[in-house]
């Protein structure tokens, strides 16, 4: 109660900073205040959230998570794979009326790669783990750039597009006379506006900016913007958030708490927009244990385990049952990928016969602070007794099975990995050589020369014949057991058109209306 009251009265004291008259405003929910506006250096999911609508990278990511045009409207890449030209879009200018030009972006790509900037992914781009090797960028004339790689590497274009490190453009003038960043001279639709730390953020309408001649796709398409201001206020109680959009304080709150869906269902004027996500929630087996190492157990689990029913229990019927680290909404998700080795108890009870398994327990860990995996969890035990699985879960505190699973010092554990937009990613995550790293879970050497070749190859087409062969492996290694995807929904004011969540859930801005 506190904590809403507090809200309620900052609320209060924001009430006189109203939106002049006729002026088209919305104000939307965010749990934390922004860090800085150094975009790819101090950030979290908040400074992500707010900088994206002011700040543009060549490229960005779609709603079925590939690559599209975001500041370049095109791009071209050489028959060897290795160079790519971007053409700068048309009448693109910065916040300060200059036009947007190669020589711009050249700068910026070097200021990011530079050691002082400081900049969190620079190793993704100078010869990281991923193999990509930025050699030379090239300002080939007023509006095309190009770049040079010491190898072709197929997941150059998805790093650049990347929302949290954020591959933004600026104008030099952004930076101070000590190097650092001072000010936001960028491309997006929004300038920065008002900032009240730690009480609200405010962008305004950008009215010199030339939208992509495209339709709105995830980050990437027009960004055409119709509002004349956005404010993000900052609420960090999820209850008082949803007292807020239910008093018309705020006009849309993300990441909705999937216990008041309903409610705000059942509000008048509101309504709630749901989607699955690239989320991954999966069983984890350690195959050096000495009880699952032998597959036919592996397996015996993998069969044992009803991923719909599981799923729908746990996610209220509204997440994707995937057994894939493709996710489903993915531009190479298919039919295929949702097999898996599939709910059969028999073949299940079978399998535990050939393996002479003698009633061991297993220790299944979870924790209490993620509902989806401990839900799930609870569901997998019971799954598993049926079967004649003997299975003790064991409830951490959520730090003490991070470790646990860094360490690689589990039997079996249920947790959730973040959104990875591309599929060679989230391979990557759990893909690797244990002697390599320690939370390597999956380290069969076909399936991890496979999932190299998925990031290297340059050819859609050769990277889904990869996908599908790594998925084949995976499944049969039954060391990672895919569950599904998880969705997340956002309260939205009936007065705001245009709205809609997107697989990646961070808010869009542009595209939307404020109704009366």
């Amino acid at each position: 109660m506190k904590k809403t009251l507090r809200y309620l009265a900052t609320a209060a004291g924001l009430a006189m900073l109203v939106a002049p008259a006729g002026a088209q405003q919305v104000t939307l929910a965010m749990p934390g205040d922004i860090r800085s506006i150094d975009f790819g250096v101090n950030r979290d999911g908040n400074t992500d959230n707010v900088l994206h609508h002011v700040v543009e990278a060549l490229v960005a990511y779609r709603d079925d998570l590939s690559v599209g045009p975001q500041l370049a409207e095109s791009w071209d890449v050489s028959e060897d794979r290795r160079s790519y030209t971007f053409t700068v879009r048309k009448g693109a200018v910065f916040h300060n009326g200059q036009p947007v030009t190669a020589a711009d972006v050249k700068w910026s790509w070097e200021r990011l790669l530079a050691d002082e900037t400081g900049f969190l992914c620079q190793k993704w781009f100078k010869g990281g783990s991923l193999g990509i090797d930025i050699q030379t960028i090239e300002a080939l004339d007023e509006r095309r750039v190009r770049f040079t790689l010491a190898e072709p590497n197929g997941l150059f274009l998805v790093r650049m597009a990347h929302k949290v490190c954020l591959t933004g453009i600026i104008h030099p003038d952004s930076v101070g006379p000590d190097g650092k960043l001072a000010q936001l001279i960028a491309t997006g639709p929004f300038t920065m506006g008002r900032h009240e730390a730690g009480q609200f953020v405010e962008l305004n309408r950008f009215t010199d900016y030339v939208p992509l001649d495209a339709p709105k796709d995830g980050y990437a398409g027009s960004r055409e913007t119709f509002l004349d201001s956005v404010r993000f206020m900052v609420i960090a109680d999820t209850a008082a958030a949803k007292t807020a959009l239910l008093a018309g304080d705020i006009d849309i709150l993300p990441r909705l708490d999937p216990n008041a869906i309903a409610e705000i269902e059942a509000a008048e004027g509101l309504g709630v927009k749901t989607v699955a996500t690239p989320e991954w929630q999966v069983a984890l087996i350690q195959n050096t244990d000495p009880l699952l190492k032998d597959r036919r157990i592996r397996q015996a689990i993998s069969h044992a385990i009803d991923i719909k029913g599981l799923t729908a229990g746990a996610t209220n019927g509204l997440g994707q049952p995937n057994p894939s680290a493709i996710a489903g909404a993915s531009a190479f998700f298919g039919p295929f990928f949702q097999e898996g080795l599939g709910y059969d108890p028999e073949k299940a009870k079978a399998l535990l016969g050939e393996a002479g398994y003698d009633g061991r327990a297993i220790k299944l860990i979870t924790n209490g602070t993620y509902p989806f995996d401990n839900i799930s969890a609870i569901a997998i035990q019971s799954m598993l007794q049926q079967v004649g699985i003997t299975t003790e879960l064991v409830v951490m505190d959520w730090a003490s099975q991070y470790a646990a699973y860094k360490e690689g010092k589990f039997q079996m554990m249920v947790m959730g990995f973040s959104a990875r937009t591309d599929p060679t990613l989230m391979f990557d995550v759990v893909v690797d050589s244990k002697e390599n790293r320690a939370n390597a879970i999956a380290d069969d050497p076909e399936l991890i020369e496979t999932v190299k070749k998925s990031g290297v190859s340059g050819d859609e087409a050769e990277r889904a014949l990869e996908f599908k062969k790594a998925h084949q492996l995976m499944v049969q290694d039954a060391s990672v057991i895919g569950l599904f995807n998880p969705a997340r929904s956002v309260g939205v004011n009936d007065r705001v058109e245009g709205y809609e969540e997107w697989p990646l859930e961070s808010p869009r801005l542009w595209g939307v209306r404020a109704g009366g």
